[in-house]
């Protein structure tokens, strides 16, 4: 099974925006996110999904929607999981360049899966990922804040775009509206944005979002099994700078 849990590079790539994957998880939490995902892709692949598990998530989606037009950024809701499937398939010339995750073989069950992972990280306060649709619930990409650290007060950002649905400004409203809820909302003090040397669409949406660029970092990432220089950009509270 492969999870979207590495660095998230931009529109077809990821800056660190997914979770880190089950490799930090115990066993048992591994099971039980197993067990769930397996019952929740049950449902959707017998076409039993059901009104009370949807009216469930209305009211938690109504606190945590994020307004980016022309877009919208809310959380995976289970029957997401064929359309957000075959949008990383179609994906995988661009995206898979910079997300690992990012394969011609990504399931519907791999998406549950993930989306299972999005919850309990939400819930615990240590990461906040979005898809971003538009006003219709067209699918357009995924976007979050993860890593955050009480300690240091931060958090890293990261987006992706479906290919067929690039350079539609979607992922830039991403990251203006992630910020919004990053600085203003979770009174964090730092957001970074670290992006492989190389990704050009993903450094030019952060750039256009107006996010600082400090340095390139040596060996920032991991990508393919090997440690690449990657662009790291920040945004920071005007009461910090």
């Amino acid at each position: 099974m492969r999870w979207p849990g590495g660095p998230m590079l931009g529109p077809q790539t990821g800056s660190p925006s997914c979770l880190p994957g089950l490799c930090t998880a115990g066993q048992g939490q591994i099971d039980r996110i197993q067990r769930t995902c397996l019952a929740s892709f049950q449902l959707i692949a017998s076409d039993k999904l059901g009104f009370q598990l949807i009216q469930r998530s209305t009211l938690r989606e109504a606190r945590t929607m994020l307004h980016a037009p022309p877009f919208v950024l809310r959380p995976y809701r289970h029957s997401d999981a064929v359309e957000v499937s075959a949008a990383v398939r179609e994906s995988t010339e661009t995206i898979g360049r910079w997300m690992t995750w990012a394969k011609s073989d990504f399931t519907a069950y791999d998406a549950v899966c993930w989306f299972e992972q999005c919850s309990q990280s939400r819930a615990a306060g240590t990461a906040h990922q979005f898809g971003i649709f538009t006003k219709d619930d067209e699918f357009i990409g995924g976007c979050g804040l993860n890593q955050l650290s009480t300690i240091n007060n931060l958090c890293n950002l990261g987006y992706w775009t479906r290919q067929s649905r690039q350079r539609t400004g979607a992922a830039t409203a991403a990251v203006l509206a992630l910020r919004e809820l990053a600085l203003h909302r979770l009174k964090l003090s730092r957001i970074e944005i670290v992006v492989a040397e190389g990704n050009i669409a993903s450094i030019g949406v952060a750039r256009k979002a107006g996010a600082t660029h400090e340095c390139i970092a040596k060996n920032r990432l991991l990508l393919h099994g090997k440690p690449v220089a990657a662009h790291v950009f920040s945004f920071i509270r005007a009461t910090d700078a």
